[in-house]
């Protein structure tokens, strides 16, 4: 049970990132660092270490995106 509470947590969290930068919304890089928590936590109790990979990747992708944003783009 405690899986799927994580599951359906990390999942709601993700959704969310996902509407946040598809609005253009810079904070949806801060909202995917604490979203890859509940993920660790599901690959850590359910053993899948490859969603411990894909975590990481989305830190270094979050950190990286949110450092590159540029609020004034120039055209």
């Amino acid at each position: 049970m405690l899986i799927l509470i994580i599951a359906i947590w990390a999942s709601i969290q993700t959704l969310t990132v996902m509407y946040m930068l598809s609005n253009k919304n810079r904070w949806g890089f801060m909202v995917s660092l604490t979203n890859q928590i509940p993920w660790v936590i599901l690959a850590l109790l359910a053993h899948t270490y490859g969603t411990l990979l894909l975590s990481t990747a989305m830190v270094y992708i979050s950190i990286r995106g949110w450092r590159r944003w540029n609020d004034n783009p120039t055209r």
